[in-house]
């Protein structure tokens, strides 16, 4: 008897661990607000729907950055695409292909190119360079996104990949 009871509780936690990367699939959102610049006040703000903050006589948007993790035909490996959303409209678009790297867990590796001052020379030059994008789980339904910091050959100026917490849009 606790054989068997052994080995039915061995294979239903083999089967949620084995299942989990399949709920790994998804779009997630986080919604905030982001200022522009050159709005000249209130009126001109509120014409393209936007907040007007007279303190710091900025235009607010509401904007949303999103997470899409997609299943291949490859067993854990998922199509991400990370869109970002940063100051003055500046933005931040990755697509790649992840691998799970554990049930809480996906990566996605690309090569790129990130400018680094020569040491000897003090000139700046493009070298080679790994942009890693991770997406960690604190639970189904929410996600962060993070990366290595050599990623910014995907964004625009002063944008980032990196998202705090977005949440589970519903389907």
């Amino acid at each position: 008897m606790g054989k068997l009871l052994f080995s039915i509780l061995i294979l239903c936690f083999s089967s949620v661990a084995m299942s989990l990367p399949e709920q790994l699939e998804g779009v997630f959102a986080y919604a905030h607000h982001t200022g522009i610049v050159g709005y000249e006040d209130e009126k001109s703000c509120a014409a393209d729907q936007g907040d007007w903050d007279q303190d710091m006589e900025l235009c607010f948007f509401n904007v949303e950055d999103s997470v899409q993790v997609k299943k291949t035909q490859v067993p854990e490996v998922f199509q991400l695409n990370v869109d970002t959303v940063g100051s003055n409209g500046h933005s931040c678009s990755f697509e790649g292909e992840a691998t799970v790297q554990s049930n809480d867990l996906l990566m996605s590796s690309v090569k790129t190119e990130v400018w680094q001052e020569n040491a000897q020379t003090g000139e700046w030059e493009s070298v080679s360079a790994t942009c890693e994008v991770t997406v960690k789980y604190a639970d189904i339904n929410t996600t962060a996104v993070s990366t290595n910091g050599n990623c910014q050959e995907f964004c625009g100026m002063r944008a980032i990949l990196d998202i705090e917490e977005a949440k589970r849009k519903a389907p």
